[in-house]
C-alpha cells in the first residue's frame, strides 16, 4: 500500500553522469527499495526505481545535454514521469488531457545547476549535500545518519501534500531546506478547494536580508498565529532590494514577524520556498504544452524534431559550434545533442512561468511580455495566463538556502549547536535561525564517523562536524566550526584542520605523513574520469583533482581580488607568480575570477594502495601564517625561524610545496564539472564504513583485556563522537560500555580472571568520566539536554549483569557453615533510624575513596519497632512460602500483602528486580546459601527447589518446607533505612531458624564494635543489597540494627572496606529531652533511594571542587552531631541537621528532585515561626519522613497545630495537607532475635 501521495517522483540532475550517480543515492536515502532487479527499465539518462510502497522514482536530467532552465526542466521531467508511469502499465493516456484515465500525481525535485557558488557540491549537486542528522528512536541512546536535502524534501512534501488532488504536479528546488514548524503543526492538512484550478506556491517568513536573494510573494495577510492560509497572490518579486520591499504598499510586502523561536521581532517578507504546485487543471496545461508548443523541452519531442529536420541525412560526428550551426544549411545534419542545445529554449520556472500566471491585480491575458520574447515564451504565457497564482502562507515555516560554501559550513557548524556563540562573523539572529532549523531536522555534530587521535582543542569551544568519515592519525586537531565529510585518512603523523575549514573527500595514505590545512580553507578531493591522457598521467594511474579555495571566497566575483581566501596581489608578489600562472590568455582580464582560474592541482596515484601527495598544502599553510591569519597551530612543524618577508631556501616545505603546485596539471572549477567522475565518487562515499572500524577497535579492546596486554584501551573515538553530538548520549557509547561489560561478565566466574574484570570495570569508569559534561551553571538548553540525556542513558544501563555477577562471585566464597535447628519460629525485630549527619559519605565508592562518617540514631515510631521478620521450618510440607506485609502504623491492620511460593529454580530468577514480588527475601536466601546465582541463571529453571531446600535446612527428610514473612509498619520509601534494616531482620530470622551463625545478632554495648567479619550481619545486608541491585552504603543497617546513638566510620583507601561503629550511652535525662523534641512527619511522597543514589555517584565521579568540599563537610558534620548530643546541646544538633540537609541537596543536585517544594516550604514555615531548630529529610531525600528537632519548650502537638493553622489561614504557601505526624523516641536496643512458638 502506497503511503506517498505521489505516483512518480522525478529527481533531476545537472547532467547524465550525475543522474546515473543519483540513482544509488535515491536507493540509499529516499525510501525503502527492494534489492536491485536486472529487469529494471532504463529511462533516458537515468533509471526508474520502484519503492516498496509502489512509488516510482526517476533519476533524470535535461535531455541530450541541453540547458533548459528550471521551467524547461520541469516540462522535460513531467514528460519522463508520465512515460515511466505508462511503461509500468499503470496509465494509458489517450490524449493530452488524460481522458479515460487519471494522470499520475508527480513530484519534481530539481537538483540545481553546476554549483558554481558551492564547489564542494560540484560532483553531485546541492540536492545531495550531506547532512548529519539524528535518527528517531525511543531509546535514550542516540543514533545518527547522513541524510540530504532531497530525502528530507520528499519526506516533508509527502506529508504536506498528502491530500493534494490526483493528477497534480508539485515542483521543488532541492538546494533548500524547509521546515514547516512543530510536528503537530506540520501535520495539518492543506485544503486545496479554493485553488483547485490554479497554481499554488508555498511561502514562509524570512528576514529581508534573506528575501532579497530569492523570490517574494506579496500577499494581503501578514504573519499571525500558526494558521496555514491559502490566499490570492498580488505580485511576485524576483530578488527585490530591501528598499523595494519596504516601499511596497497596498498591500505591503513586509511585516514584523513575532515567532519567538527564530525571526525575533525582525521585519520579514513571504519568501518563495521554491515549492510550486500545479493543481490538476494547471498540470493538464503543462502536459498539453509538453506535447505541443513545448515539446522541444522533452526527450521525445526533440528526437521527433531532429528526425523531421534531418531525415535521411548523415549526422555530423564532429563537434559544431552552435553559432556556426545556426547558420549552416539544412544539408549539414547536426547531432541530436547539438540540435538540442540549439533548439531547446531556456525557461525559468520562477520567472517566466510564475510571471505568466494571473494574480489578484491582473486579469487574464493581461500579463505583459518581455521585449524580444521568443515565440515559445509567448505561447507559454498565453497558455498559463488563464491560471491563477495562489500562495499558501505558513507562519511557522522556515527556509535555509545552502547556496554557497560559506553558508553550508555555517549552517552545519552552527545549526548543530544549542546556544549562540561569540567569535564568529555570523550574527546572533542568524545563529538562532540556524539552530532553530537544526533542531527541527535533528542536526548533530557526528554521523557515521570514526575519529581517533584527537588532541585537545586550543582555546575554543572545539565544536566541529564530522560525517561519513574515518580519521586515523597519531594526533588530530580539529578546529572550531570546521566540517569534515567523506574522508578516509590513514596518517602516521599529525592531522591539523584549521578553524572554519570545510574538508571533503580526502582519502588514502598521505604523502608527506602529515596534513595541515590552514584556517578558512575549503579542500576537496574528487576522482576524474578515466579519459584524457593530459589528466590521467601514465597508463594505469588514477587521477584526482584537489579543489582548493577559501570558504568565504566569492567564486564568480570579477575581476578576482582573492586567492585561497587571501589578497591576490599579495600572493602573486610574495612568491613571484603572475596572472598567466592562473588564467589562460583567452580569458579577458575583466572576466577573470576564481571560477575560471586554473588553481586546482591534479594528483596521481600510481601504487596498489592509494597514496596521494599533498605537499602543496605546506606552501598554503606558510602563506597563511605569513598573512597573519593564524593558519597554523603554535606547535606546527612548518613554523621556522627567519624573516617572514625574506626568501625561503629551496628545500623549505613552502618552496617545495609551491614547486609541486606550479608543476602540477591544474584545472579550473569550470573545467572540473565536465571531468569529475560522479559515479566513482558516489561509490567511494558509500564504501566508507565507520562501523567496521568501530567493531575492529572493540575487538582489539577485548583482546587487550582478556590477554592481559600492557596496551592502552583507546576509546577516544567514543569521547569525540559524544562530545560533538548535540547534547546526546550516543549508541557508540552504549556499545563500548556493553563490550567492557561482556569482558567482565565472562571473566568473573573464574577467580583467576578477576584482574581482567577489574580492569574492564576501571576502563568503563574512565571512559564515562572522560565524556565532557556541560558545566552545572550558566549553560543553555543544549547543556541541560545533554545532562538529561546522559542521566537517562546511564539509568538505562543500571542493573546490568556486570555488578550482579561480581557480587555472586564474591558471595560464592562467603557462604557460611550451616548448623542444625529445632523447627520453632524465629522472629527478628528492629527500630528505624534517623541519620543526623554524614550520610552519602558511607556510600561506595565515596566511602573508600574519601572515607566516611555517619552519625545516626535508632528510633521507635509511635513507640513501635516497625521492622520485623519471621521464619519457620514446616515439616510435612514442600517449597518455600515467602510473604511480605505492610501494616498500618497506628493499629497494625494489614494494608497489603504479597505471597510467593517457590517450587522451582525459575521462580527465583527475578531476584535482581527491586520491583518484583518478595525479591528481598529471595536475595537473603541466595546470600545465605540456599542456591547460587549461577545455578539460577545457568541452570534449568524447571528444576525443583526441594533438593536445595533440604540441604539448606540440614535435614534428611524430603517433605520439608520453609515459611518466611517480612513486615513493615513504614511506607515504602520512608527514608528511615527500612529496606536495609528489614533485610537485616530477614537475614537474622532465616539464619537463626536454620542454624547459621552470624555476628551482630545481639545488642551492642557502648564502645567500638567490629562488623567487618564476613559472618557479620551488617556485612550480609550489604551483600544482599548488591544482589538486589539497589546498592547503597552501610549506615542504614547500622542505624537500626545497632541501638541508640552511634558513629559509623570507614577509612579511605582500605580494601576491602573496613567499617567501625562507636556506640554512645546517653544519660536518661537527655534521652527524655530528645524524646520530647524529636518530631517525625511523613511527606506523603515515597521515593526510591536507588534513583537519587545514581545521581549522587555520577556527580562524585566528576570530582568538582564543590562536591569534594561537600563530602568533607558531610564527614566533619557527623562528629559535630555526636559532640552536640554528648554535650546535651540539642539546639546545636538542630543546626547540624539543617546544614546536613543542605549538603545532601548539594550532593544530589538541585535539579534532582531531592528536595520537594512542599518540604522546603514546611521547613521555612516552621523555622520562621520559631517552632524548630533544625530538620532533615531522612535518608537520600526526595520524599519520605522528615525528622525535625523542636525548639525547647515546643512539642510535636504544637508544631502540628502551627501547620494546621497556617493552612486554614492561607499562610502556608507551598505546604499541602499531605503531611502526617508521628511520635519518635530513642531506641537504645537495636535488633532483637528471639525463638518463639507463636507466629
Amino acid at each position: 500500500m502506497r503511503t506517498s501521495p505521489f505516483d512518480v517522483v522525478v529527481i533531476t540532475s545537472p547532467d547524465a553522469p550525475s543522474a546515473r550517480a543519483a540513482r544509488e543515492l535515491i536507493r540509499s536515502s529516499c525510501g525503502a527499495f527492494p534489492s536491485a532487479d536486472p529487469s529494471e527499465e532504463d529511462v533516458s539518462d537515468g533509471s526508474v526505481l520502484q519503492s516498496a510502497d509502489g512509488t516510482l522514482f526517476v533519476s533524470s536530467c535535461d535531455p541530450y545535454g541541453a540547458r533548459m532552465g528550471s521551467g524547461g526542466g520541469t516540462i522535460a521531467a513531467l514528460a519522463e514521469a508520465d512515460e515511466a508511469y505508462r511503461q509500468r502499465g499503470k496509465l494509458q493516456l489517450t490524449d493530452v488531457d488524460g481522458a479515460g484515465a487519471d494522470p499520475p500525481t508527480v513530484l519534481v525535485c530539481h537538483a540545481g545547476g553546476e554549483s558554481s557558488r558551492c564547489p564542494t557540491q560540484i560532483a553531485l549537486g546541492k540536492a545531495w549535500t550531506s547532512l548529519p542528522v539524528r535518527q528517531e528512536s525511543s531509546s535514550p541512546w542516540m543514533t545518527s545518519t547522513v541524510s540530504n536535502p532531497t530525502a528530507m524534501l520528499i519526506s516533508s512534501l509527502s506529508e504536506v501534500f498528502r491530500d493534494v488532488p490526483r493528477g497534480s504536479v508539485v515542483v521543488a528546488a532541492s538546494d533548500v531546506l524547509l521546515s514547516f514548524g512543530s510536528d503537530e503543526v506540520s501535520k495539518r492538512t492543506i485544503s486545496f478547494e479554493n485553488a483547485k484550478d490554479g497554481v499554488l506556491g508555498l511561502a514562509v517568513p524570512a528576514p529581508l536580508a534573506t528575501a532579497k536573494n530569492h523570490g517574494v510573494f506579496v500577499l494581503d495577510s501578514q504573519s499571525e498565529g500558526e494558521e496555514w492560509r491559502i490566499q490570492p497572490t498580488h505580485e511576485v518579486l524576483q530578488k527585490p532590494t530591501m528598499p523595494e520591499m519596504i516601499a511596497k504598499e497596498n498591500p505591503p510586502c513586509t511585516f514584523i514577524h513575532d515567532d519567538s523561536t527564530q525571526n525575533i521581532g525582525e521585519r520579514c517578507a513571504w519568501i518563495d520556498t521554491g515549492v510550486i504546485a500545479f493543481l490538476p487543471a494547471a498540470a493538464g496545461t503543462l502536459r498539453e504544452l509538453s506535447q505541443s508548443n513545448l515539446k522541444c523541452c522533452t526527450r521525445k519531442g526533440l528526437a521527433e524534431m531532429h528526425e523531421e529536420r534531418f531525415s535521411g541525412q548523415e549526422v555530423k560526428r564532429q563537434k559544431v559550434d552552435l553559432d556556426e550551426a545556426s547558420s549552416q544549411s539544412s544539408s549539414a545534419a547536426l547531432s541530436i545533442e547539438e540540435f538540442a542545445r540549439l533548439e531547446a529554449p531556456k525557461i525559468c520556472l520562477y520567472g517566466d512561468m510564475l510571471h505568466a500566471l494571473r494574480t489578484a491585480t491582473t486579469a487574464a491575458k493581461e500579463r505583459p511580455g518581455g521585449r524580444g520574447e521568443s515565440s515559445t515564451l509567448v505561447k507559454l504565457r498565453e497558455k498559463l495566463s488563464d491560471r491563477r497564482l495562489y500562495t499558501c502562507a505558513i507562519p511557522t515555516g522556515s527556509f535555509v538556502h545552502l547556496g554557497t560554501t560559506a553558508e553550508l559550513r555555517e549552517f552545519l557548524a552552527l545549526g548543530a549547536l544549542g546556544d549562540v556563540i561569540t567569535g564568529t562573523k555570523v550574527d546572533a539572529k542568524v545563529q538562532r535561525r540556524y539552530q532553530h532549523f537544526g533542531r527541527a531536522i535533528g542536526l548533530t555534530g557526528r554521523a557515521d564517523s570514526f575519529v581517533t587521535g584527537v588532541k585537545p582543542e586550543y582555546g575554543h569551544d572545539g565544536h566541529n562536524i564530522v560525517l561519513n568519515s574515518v580519521l586515523d592519525a597519531k594526533n588530530i586537531t580539529l578546529g572550531a566550526q570546521c566540517v569534515v565529510e567523506h574522508c578516509r585518512i590513514d596518517c602516521d603523523g599529525d592531522i591539523e584542520i584549521g578553524d572554519g575549514c570545510l574538508i571533503s573527500g580526502v582519502r588514502g595514505k598521505l604523502k608527506p605523513g602529515t596534513l595541515c590545512v590552514p584556517n578558512g580553507l575549503c579542500l576537496q578531493l574528487l576522482p576524474l574520469k578515466q579519459t584524457g591522457a593530459s589528466l590521467n598521467g601514465a597508463m594505469g594511474t588514477t587521477a584526482f583533482v584537489c579543489l582548493c579555495v577559501g570558504v568565504e571566497e566569492s567564486i564568480k566575483e570579477t575581476p578576482a581580488k582573492t586567492l585561497f581566501g587571501l589578497d591576490l596581489q599579495h600572493v602573486l608578489q610574495r612568491y613571484g607568480l603572475t596572472k598567466a600562472d592562473l588564467w589562460d590568455d583567452d580569458i579577458p582580464p575583466p572576466k577573470r575570477c576564481i571560477w575560471n582560474a586554473k588553481i586546482n592541482p591534479v594528483l596521481y596515484d600510481e601504487g596498489d594502495e592509494l597514496e596521494l601527495d599533498f605537499s602543496f598544502l605546506d606552501w598554503l599553510a606558510v602563506l597563511w601564517q605569513e598573512y597573519n591569519w593564524d593558519g597554523l597551530r603554535s606547535n606546527s612543524s612548518l613554523i621556522v625561524a627567519g624573516k617572514p618577508d625574506g626568501a625561503y631556501p629551496a628545500l623549505h616545505p613552502a618552496m617545495k610545496g609551491l614547486k609541486q603546485w606550479k608543476e602540477a596539471t591544474r584545472l579550473s572549477l569550470s573545467q572540473i564539472r565536465a571531468c569529475v567522475d560522479s559515479e566513482a565518487e558516489t561509490n567511494y562515499r558509500s564504501s566508507i564504513q565507520s562501523k567496521h572500524f568501530e567493531d575492529e577497535r572493540l575487538a582489539d579492546v577485548s583482546a587487550i583485556l582478556t590477554k592481559r596486554r600492557h596496551v592502552a584501551c583507546n576509546f577516544d573515538y567514543v569521547v569525540d563522537f559524544v562530545s560533538n553530538s548535540s547534547g546526546s548520549c550516543c549508541e557508540v557509547l552504549r556499545t563500548a560500555v556493553e563490550t567492557l561489560g561482556n569482558v567482565a561478565s565472562q571473566a568473573l566466574p573464574n577467580s583467576r580472571h578477576l584482574d581482567v574484570a577489574g580492569r574492564a570495570f576501571m576502563t568503563m569508569a574512565a571512559l564515562i568520566s572522560d565524556i565532557p559534561l556541560p558545566k552545572e551553571n550558566g549553560v543553555g538548553d543544549a547543556g541541560k539536554a545533554f545532562r538529561k540525556s546522559m542521566n537517562d542513558a546511564i539509568a538505562a544501563l543500571h542493573a546490568p549483569r556486570i555488578p550482579d555477577d561480581a557480587v555472586s562471585n564474591i558471595t560464592s566464597v562467603c557462604k557460611l557453615v550451616i548448623a542444625s535447628q529445632d523447627g520453632s519460629y524465629t522472629r527478628a525485630t528492629a527500630p528505624a533510624r534517623i541519620d543526623l549527619a554524614g550520610g552519602w559519605s558511607d556510600t561506595p565508592p565515596i566511602s573508600y575513596e574519601f572515607g566516611g562518617a555517619v552519625a545516626c540514631l535508632a528510633v521507635l515510631v509511635e513507640g513501635k519497632r516497625p521492622l520485623r521478620a519471621s521464619c519457620r521450618i514446616v515439616k510435612g510440607s514442600s517449597g518455600i512460602t515467602l510473604c511480605t506485609e505492610t501494616l498500618n502504623l497506628s493499629d497494625e491492620t494489614l494494608i497489603n500483602s504479597t505471597e510467593v511460593t517457590i517450587r522451582t529454580l525459575g521462580a527465583m530468577a527475578d531476584f535482581r528486580n527491586p520491583k518484583a514480588e518478595c525479591t528481598l527475601l529471595k536475595c537473603a536466601l541466595i546470600y545465605l546459601g540456599l542456591v547460587s546465582v549461577h545455578s539460577i541463571i545457568d541452570g534449568d529453571g524447571s528444576s525443583s527447589i526441594q533438593p536445595f531446600l533440604k540441604a539448606f535446612c540440614q535435614t534428611d527428610e524430603d517433605d520439608v518446607g520453609l515459611h518466611i514473612t517480612s513486615q513493615s509498619l513504614l511506607p515504602t520509601g520512608s527514608g528511615m533505612g527500612s529496606s536495609s534494616i528489614l533485610a537485616g531482620c530477614i537475614i537474622a530470622a532465616i539464619a537463626k531458624c536454620v542454624g547459621i551463625q552470624l555476628s551482630g545478632m545481639n545488642n551492642h554495648t557502648p564502645g567500638a564494635t567490629d562488623i567487618n567479619d564476613s559472618t557479620s550481619l551488617i556485612h550480609a545486608v550489604l551483600m544482599v543489597e548488591q544482589l538486589l541491585t539497589t546498592g547503597g552504603g552501610w549506615q542504614d543497617n547500622i542505624g537500626g540494627l545497632v541501638g541508640g546513638l552511634k558513629l559509623g566510620s570507614s577509612e579511605a583507601h582500605a580494601l576491602p572496606l573496613q567499617t567501625q561503629v562507636q556506640c554512645y550511652e546517653l544519660p536518661p535525662a537527655l534521652v527524655e529531652e530528645m524524646n520530647q523534641r524529636l518530631v517525625l512527619t511523613f511527606s506523603g511522597k515515597p521515593r526510591l533511594a536507588k534513583n537519587i543514589l545514581q545521581n549522587v555517584l555520577r556527580r562524585w565521579a566528576r570530582r568538582s571542587e564543590e562536591i569534594k568540599e561537600t563530602v568533607k563537610r558531610l564527614v566533619d558534620g557527623a562528629s559535630n552531631a555526636i559532640a552536640a548530643v554528648r554535650e546535651g546541646d540539642l539546639d546545636t544538633l538542630g543546626e547540624v541537621m539543617s546544614q546536613y540537609w543542605q549538603l545532601k541537596v548539594a550532593m544530589a543536585g538541585v535539579e534532582s528532585g531531592v528536595e520537594p517544594a512542599s518540604v522546603r516550604s514546611l521547613l521555612d514555615l516552621l523555622s520562621s515561626e520559631g517552632d524548630i531548630v533544625g530538620g532533615t529529610l531522612c535518608g537520600a531525600g526526595g520524599g519520605g519522613f522528615l525528622a525535625l528537632l523542636a525548639s525547647k519548650g515546643k512539642t510535636a502537638t504544637g508544631i502540628q497545630a502551627t501547620v494546621e493553622k497556617a493552612l486554614r489561614d492561607g499562610n502556608a504557601s507551598g505546604v499541602d495537607d499531605s503531611f502526617s505526624w508521628h511520635s519518635c523516641t530513642v531506641s537504645e536496643e537495636g535488633l532483637i532475635v528471639e525463638v518463639t512458638n507463636e507466629e
